[in-house]
């Protein structure tokens, strides 16, 4: 039978997992501005009074920069410190909202601003802009009705959720840098890659357009994409690059003609504006120094460097593909050790001959902390909540304290409060701390509670102190960023020739080792010391002269009512309406087939409620409710259905009347790589006799996936389940494998176990341990056993599988810029699998052997589309044929994708 559309709707009408905040987390509370709501908790009540008399001022500013005002409230979550991501995220679904966390100290230099808390504000905002553009009468019109939901075309809404990341982050990196709080375009690090690309002739529409698996893995959305849209701003003026957002949405019917829409907007289609910034940048591209020396290591994404009086240590990742390397570098001997292990990416710090790293995970089911993390990801306990700079002799930490640093830096010393700072601190063996301190454009160097040196510019990290006293610091030159020297007379020079230096390690008085980037990799090299009478060069953007700079910032929260807590979020009250879903189809015989969801949802997701009517090409109409609940210990889901019209040519026996579905989730492990669950689910069909398994899984998980690799590096999978369908047991279990190998290989191995205490098998009830040749999105039957060269679904007494697969992962691509597709890479795989089968009758043997290629495409520039071709062999013709050819894709389209939030490693908003 053909339920398809109806049983997707039974098993996702509400996602079982929120997606802004743990559960359990602390009490929150709102104030409601001019269009704005703003919910935090009581330790973020001073960040929401900033963030509130912002918002006062942004909104306006906004409002003529993109050319319209929301038509939606937008609800700005301030989150807490149970959740330390150094991150935030914006989407009009399933209400115009962003959600904004506390972590930034994590990226402390890699942001070139003073607040934090600003950047996610003016950043996140602009996306806001960004995606509720409607300059269309069908969009603005179906608003009305439906509100920001999607209605027979997923874009007819909302058209900007098509616009592909390099213009919608870019655009909000220009954003984010008009407002005097800095930003990545006053980064000389983001300005000189984003130049060696155009050297290369890798600054072109296929590359930039695509999510590619190119240097800097997609990172160019941010730091490319904002350079290029300020060469927009500048030359077509800011206001007239913002417009492109509300000139695309014109094209509600199909929103992918980018170079329509920009040239509406700026007289110049983005292929021809893509030329004209390669062509302005060349010059200052050709002249880029690149920093030459003996280059001992390469790696495809950066973590800082770091070490003591004997050794440096940082991480790499020379495939990009592979758990990072701990490299070691003795600065007597110049001997590297590497060692390969799971570290998250981040700073290497040394406790106690111990190696760990800076970062942020899950120490629990209920809350995510910043801290010291070990080579299994697992928290060194006494660092929750504070990002570890180094330790004093006596071994006092240096840190900044993660849940009053929503706004900025806040370094303590011990227990002891001792400034606000926005870089990282470098300690010396005399217990003297080094860093900088941002006001307004101005950068000052300190050495303890002492300025020594300030200049103009919002990008600086100290790097180290030589025996004589002499402090070395990374900063803009005019093309990128250099090395320079505070000396002890108080002069400064630049003490290198490159322009793309990120980090650099003292060797000797006359050497240093030095991190630097390329047009394809980071690289780390010793090179000689080359003193140059130069200073740290002042990046100046165009709308410095203009009166809207820092005119947002520049306001004082005194400008805002004060905030209270006299009104708690109560998640379940704080429900709205969030939009309609309608989509239409056609049947040869059923007709007219339609599916309409209307969904309700808390700002946070903590609970959210959809009601639905969908009419079947069973011609069968169902209507429901589905409710989901986050906020708890327990996570579940629970939809009511009720059938309101059968197919009349069916016996009415054939349908009941009302039916449930139910999910629940005890999580009672995550943490490092690890997650165990204890889940629960019951699900009734719309046919009577159609299954109804009840099933209770109790799972055991470790996944590594690190850079950009395709497969899992390692993963361990264990579960046990029980099972009971209209009166039957079942029972089995899982376990499974995964590791990889040098150049892309991956071997995996596992085995299902499936069983049931019935004697007699009947297909027309679907009695039995199910055999099928592929999981659906709606099964919620734990006992179901895969056969890729199955028939037809059947059921068994039980059933028994062994499996092994060996996949090979090759790198051709081909992007395009027009054509839909675009290829990023493909793997060959072959498993092997070996099946004992009761199929109440008698014991077969099955042996399945399966040839196959997977091609990574991309379609549309934006969303991931596998495309899988197999040539499946099975022996034992009473399942299947004996050869079979099959092509099936797996389609992760998702338009309700936030926008600004990457999964780690690479977390920026």
């Amino acid at each position: 039978m053909k339920r398809f559309a109806f049983l997707c709707l039974l098993a996702f009408s509400v996602p079982l997992f929120g997606d802004a905040t743990v559960s359990h987390d602390q009490d929150y509370f709102t104030y409601d501005g001019d269009g704005v709501q703003l919910i935090y908790t009581k330790k973020n009540l001073p960040y929401a009074e900033r963030a509130s008399s912002l918002e006062r001022f942004l909104h306006p500013q906004y409002e003529k920069q993109f050319g319209f005002a929301l038509d939606e409230r937008l609800y700005v979550g301030l989150m807490s410190d149970y959740n330390q991501i150094a991150n935030g995220f914006s989407t009009p679904l399933p209400n115009n909202r962003q959600i904004n966390y506390i972590g930034g100290t994590e990226l402390v230099d890699y942001f070139s601003v003073r607040s934090w808390l600003e950047t996610l504000i003016y950043h996140e905002t602009a996306h806001n802009y960004q995606l509720n553009a409607k300059n269309n009468p069908i969009s603005s019109s179906l608003h009305k009705v439906f509100g920001n939901g999607m209605v027979i075309l997923p874009f007819s809404i909302m058209p900007n959720l098509a616009v592909n990341s390099f213009l919608l982050e870019g655009n909000a990196v220009l954003n984010e840098s008009w407002h005097g709080n800095g930003g990545r375009l006053y980064s000389g690090r983001f300005k000189v890659q984003t130049l060696l690309q155009v050297k290369a002739g890798y600054f072109t529409p296929e590359r930039m357009h695509n999510h590619t698996l190119f240097f800097p893995y997609g990172e160019h959305h941010y730091t490319m994409g904002g350079f290029f849209q300020y060469y927009l701003a500048e030359k077509y003026a800011l206001d007239k690059t913002n417009r492109f957002f509300k000139e695309n949405s014109v094209d509600w019917y199909w929103p992918f003609m980018t170079n329509n829409a920009m040239g509406r907007t700026i007289g110049r289609d983005f292929e021809g504006a893509v030329r004209d910034f390669v062509k302005s940048a060349q010059k200052d591209a050709q002249s880029v120094v690149e920093v030459q020396g003996n280059v001992v290591l390469r790696s495809k994404y950066f973590s800082p460097l770091n070490g003591d009086k004997d050794e440096l240590f940082f991480l790499v990742s020379q495939e990009g593909v592979r758990a990072p390397e701990l490299a070691r570098l003795d600065l007597k001997t110049k001997i590297l050790l590497l060692r390969r292990e799971s570290f998250l990416e981040g700073k290497v710090i040394k406790v106690g001959g111990s190696y760990f790293t800076q970062g942020g995970n899950y120490t629990n089911p209920f809350r995510i902390y910043q801290g010291l993390f070990d080579k299994n990801a697992i928290l060194l306990h006494g660092t929750e909540s504070k990002m570890i700079q180094g330790f004093l002799k006596d071994g006092t930490p240096v840190y900044f304290d993660v849940p009053t640093s929503f706004d900025q830096p806040r370094l303590f010393v011990g227990k002891t409060f001792f400034a606000d700072v926005h870089s990282s601190v470098f300690i010396d063996g005399d217990n003297n701390l080094y860093y900088f301190v941002q006001n307004g454009k101005t950068r000052t160097l300190y050495k303890n509670k002492t300025p020594l040196y300030s200049y103009e510019g919002f990008y600086g990290i100290v790097s180290d102190v030589g025996a004589d006293g002499a402090i070395y610091f990374v900063a803009n030159s005019r093309l990128g960023t250099t090395l320079f020297r505070y000396n002890v007379d108080t002069s400064v020079e630049r003490v290198s020739v490159g322009d793309n230096i990120i980090e650099a390690k003292l060797v000797s008085e006359n050497e240093v080792f030095l991190a630097a980037t390329s047009s394809d990799n980071y690289y780390y090299c010793f090179a000689p010391l080359k003193p140059s009478k130069q200073t740290p060069f002042e990046t100046t953007l165009f709308f410095e002269k203009d009166p809207i700079y820092g005119s947002v910032s520049g306001q004082r929260a005194e400008a805002a009512p004060a905030l209270d807590l006299t009104h708690p979020y109560h998640s379940l009250l704080e429900m709205h309406y969030s939009g309609t879903n309608l989509f239409l189809g056609n049947d040869v015989d059923a007709g007219w087939l339609y599916d309409l969801q209307i969904n309700f949802a808390d700002p946070l997701v903590q609970n959210a409620l959809t009601g639905f009517v969908s009419r079947t090409n069973d011609e069968v109409t169902v209507a429901g409710l589905g409710y989901q609940n986050t906020q708890t210990f327990v996570r579940y889901a629970i939809t009511g259905f009720g059938v309101t019209d059968k197919n009349d040519a069916v016996s009415a026996e054939f349908y009941r009347d009302t039916g449930v579905g139910v999910q629940a989730s005890l999580p009672w492990l995550q943490r490092g790589y690890w997650t165990g669950n204890l889940n629960a689910s019951y699900q009734q069909d719309y046919a009577s006799n159609e299954r109804e398994p009840m099933g209770l899984t109790l799972s055991l998980f470790e996944k590594e996936q690190f850079g950009h690799s395709l497969y899992e590096n390692f993963a361990l999978y264990a579960d046990t389940f029980k099972l009971r369908d209209r009166g039957d047991n079942g029972s089995g279990g899982t376990l499974s494998g995964q590791k990889d190998f040098p150049k892309e290989w991956y071997v995996s191995v596992g085995g299902k176990a499936s069983y049931t205490d019935r004697d007699q098998g009947d297909a027309n009830e679907r009695r039995g341990v199910k055999l099928d040749s592929k999981l659906r999105a709606f099964d919620r039957d734990p006992g179901i056993v895969l056969m890729g060269s199955l028939r037809d679904t059947q059921y068994v007494k039980s059933a028994v599988k062994g499996s092994a697969t060996v996949r090979k992962v090759l790198n051709v691509s081909r992007y395009f810029f027009t054509f839909p597709l675009s290829l990023r890479r493909e793997s060959l795989y072959a498993t092997y699998s070996y099946y004992t089968i009761d199929d109440f009758q008698e014991t077969r043997k099955v042996n399945e052997g399966i040839l196959g290629i997977r091609f990574d495409t991309l379609l549309l520039n934006s969303y991931d589309l596998p495309l899988n071709l197999e040539y499946i062999h099975n022996d034992n013709q009473h399942y299947a044929d004996k050869d079979k050819v099959r092509f099936y894709l797996d389609m992760f389209f998702n338009p309700n994708s936030p926008v600004g939030r990457e999964d780690r490693p690479r977390a920026e908003p």
